[in-house]
């Protein structure tokens, strides 16, 4: 069990973890119990005290990823590909930002772009090649893992009201972020946020199928209009009740 959980280079190539195996399901449903809990305790608190807490669970998520950085480090194995410009390393930064100085754009990026992205990557997890009871296995489900949390309290908590028309500054966020990233990409070999090749993955595989190497942007763009619909439509609907049963 123990066998290879510190070993991060020269893994044998069946040492990996299967995507809806057993071990990943158990995550999912741990992470799944976990976000209930979180969810409901977070809501008894008082304002002071959630403040506090997001101040320490933001800090939590920021000191993951930088031991994860040591660890790699001192094991010989950083490189470019570490560094936080995937959508979910941004979100960690966007989490901590969020805490102290709390913004609607920040707020709306979180629920619409970091927590559907961090459900994604935990779905359909891109570090299958370690093995399941390997340390970057574990710094990787729990950061992903509070990453989605972290949104999830807001929203329950009613500190974040996701509009539907604040949406134009997500993609202004994303018409920002990706090009300089995709030149950096370009230059280093990197493919930060999937945008310079698809991951060998679903769905990105689906959409290389229907649109082509190149085209399957569009379908990832498809995609994320999808969960919109699924995130904001409920939402719209809830306050359309409540708004009925006050008048």
């Amino acid at each position: 069990m123990f066998r290879y959980f510190f070993t991060i280079n020269g893994l044998p190539n069946d040492a990996g973890f299967q995507i809806f195996g057993l071990g990943h399901i158990i995550w999912l449903v741990a992470i799944a119990v976990a976000a209930i809990v979180c969810v409901k305790r977070y809501k008894r608190l008082s304002a002071f005290k959630r403040r506090k807490v997001q101040h320490i669970y933001c800090w939590l998520i920021v000191a993951l990823d930088i031991f994860k950085d040591i660890y790699f480090i001192i094991t010989g194995v950083f490189s470019y590909e570490f560094l936080p410009l995937h959508l979910c390393g941004m979100a960690i930064y966007i989490s901590l930002l969020n805490a102290y100085w709390p913004g609607k754009i920040k707020q709306e990026i979180l629920f619409s772009l970091c927590m559907p992205g961090a459900a994604v990557a935990l779905i359909f997890p891109a570090w299958t090649f370690y093995p399941l009871w390997n340390i970057a296995t574990l710094q990787c489900f729990l950061v992903h893992a509070l990453l989605l949390i972290y949104p999830l309290m807001l929203l329950a908590s009613g500190e974040i009201h996701p509009k539907i028309k604040d949406l134009p500054y997500c993609l202004l966020f994303l018409l920002i972020v990706c090009p300089p990233i995709y030149v950096f990409n370009k230059m280093v070999g990197t493919n930060f946020m999937f945008i310079n090749s698809p991951l060998p993955a679903q769905p990105f595989l689906l959409f290389v199928k229907l649109f082509g190497n190149h085209g399957y942007i569009l379908g990832m763009f498809f995609l994320l209009l999808i969960v919109w619909a699924l995130l904001y439509i409920p939402l719209v609907l809830i306050r359309l009740h409540k708004a009925k049963s006050i008048l």
